[in-house]
C-alpha cells in the first residue's frame, strides 16, 4: 500500500508552502476494510487566516516537486477540491479550506484553456483504469467515451481561436479523427474499454503535440501502468 507514504509526503509539502491549522485524513484510509491499492488519498487542509491560496499556483509548485499527470479543480466559496494524479501514480483528493485566496477567474488564454481540458482528460484517463481494475465497467465505459468528447472539445476550442469567435452558424464539414477511429475499432477484442482509452490517449497526444511541439506525451506512460 502506497497511501500512507503518499499522505505523509503531501502533508509535508503542503506545510512547507502554507501556514496550516490542521490536515485531516478522510475516506478509505480510515477504514482498512475499504482501503486497497486503487484507493486515492483524501485529505482536508485547513489553512490559517493569513494563508493566500491559489489552486493554479499550488499545482505548478506540485508539478515542480513531484510531476503532475493530470488534475481537476472544483472551486467553491472559501474552499477548493483538487483531484490530482501525480506522475508516479499517486492520486489525491485535496480539499483546501481558506479564508483568503481565489479571486474571480479570468477567461484565460487559448493556451490556458487547452491546458485545463488536457489535464482534465489525463486525470479522467487514469480514472478509467481505476474503475476497470475494480470491475466497474459501466463507469469506465462512460468515462472512456467522455475522453473522446474532450478531444472534440479541444478541436472546437481550436476552431474558435482560429476564427476568433465561438459562434458558428455553419461549420466547414470538419473531419473528426477520433470519431472516425471509434467507428473503425474492432468489436471482438478482449477489452473494448482499454481500446477506446488508448485510442483516445493517442489522439489527444497527437492533437496537443500539433498545438505545442514541446508538449510531453502521456499515452505511453498510461499504457505502461498496465505492465
Amino acid at each position: 500500500m502506497w497511501q500512507k507514504k503518499a499522505a505523509e509526503a503531501m502533508a509535508e509539502f503542503v506545510r512547507g508552502l502554507f501556514p496550516v491549522d490542521k490536515i485531516e485524513i478522510k475516506g478509505s484510509m480510515l477504514d482498512p476494510d475499504l482501503l486497497d491499492v486503487y484507493s486515492d488519498v483524501d485529505m482536508e487542509v485547513f489553512l490559517q487566516d493569513e494563508a493566500d491560496f491559489h489552486a493554479a499556483e499550488f499545482i505548478c509548485k506540485l508539478s515542480d516537486e513531484f510531476g503532475v499527470f493530470g488534475y481537476q479543480i472544483h472551486r467553491h466559496e472559501n474552499s477548493d477540491l483538487l483531484r490530482i494524479c501525480l506522475d508516479n501514480g499517486w492520486r489525491f483528493d485535496l480539499s483546501f479550506v481558506y479564508t483568503k485566496g481565489e479571486a474571480a477567474q479570468p477567461a484565460g488564454t487559448f493556451e490556458d484553456i487547452i491546458s485545463s481540458v488536457a489535464n482534465e482528460f489525463w486525470f479522467m484517463a487514469v480514472m478509467v483504469l481505476v474503475k476497470r481494475w475494480r470491475g466497474d465497467y459501466l463507469i469506465a465505459s462512460h468515462l472512456a467515451l467522455e475522453l473522446c468528447q474532450l478531444i472534440i472539445v479541444v478541436q472546437m476550442i481550436e476552431r474558435d481561436n482560429a476564427k476568433n469567435t465561438n459562434f458558428h452558424r455553419f461549420g466547414d464539414k470538419e473531419n473528426v479523427p477520433v470519431f472516425d477511429a471509434l467507428l473503425g475499432l474492432q468489436t471482438d477484442t478482449v477489452c473494448p474499454i482499454l481500446n477506446i482509452l488508448f485510442l483516445a490517449a493517442e489522439h489527444m497526444d497527437t492533437m496537443l503535440l500539433r498545438l505545442n511541439p514541446s508538449y510531453p506525451r502521456r499515452a505511453e506512460k498510461l499504457k505502461a501502468s498496465l505492465v
